[in-house]
């Protein structure tokens, strides 16, 4: 007999919620795993979905609930880490320029590692640069 129920006695007739969670309690702490609930495991399954990139109306379907709102209202406490997955995603399409490697500041302002006979330019202090208007403390 066919049924659209996720668990089913053999020949389809529903069985008994409170035997699954029962079941499903016994078979949890059977297996050494820290307790959960077996609706913690639909919450589970929303979150992994969720991190995983699946849009949240695929999942809002999936669970059931009436609106995207809902299912997003829901987990809230996942967003941080999708918005941050989300935008992590969209910058590595953003196309940069090939910048020129900048030595670290100890190998500039090592007089060994500069070319023998080359001094590194110094602006005078009325010069416009990046240090305009700055004077050395007395």
């Amino acid at each position: 007999m066919e049924s659209s129920r996720v668990w089913t006695h053999e020949n389809g007739e529903p069985l008994h919620p409170d035997w699954i969670s029962r079941r499903f309690n016994r078979l949890v702490e059977l297996s050494g795993l820290p307790p959960v609930r077996l609706h913690d495991t639909r919450h589970l399954s929303a979150t992994l979905a969720l991190l995983g990139g699946a849009d949240i109306k695929v999942v809002q379907e999936r669970l059931g609930h009436s609106s995207r709102q809902i299912t997003s209202d829901t987990y809230t406490s996942v967003l941080p880490q999708l918005m941050t997955a989300e935008a992590e995603s969209t910058s590595a399409v953003v196309p940069r320029s090939q910048q020129k490697e900048v030595p670290p500041d100890d190998e500039r302002s090592d007089p060994e590692s500069q070319e023998e006979g080359g001094t590194e330019e110094v602006p005078e202090s009325g010069e416009d640069g990046p240090d305009e208007g700055l004077r050395p403390a007395a």
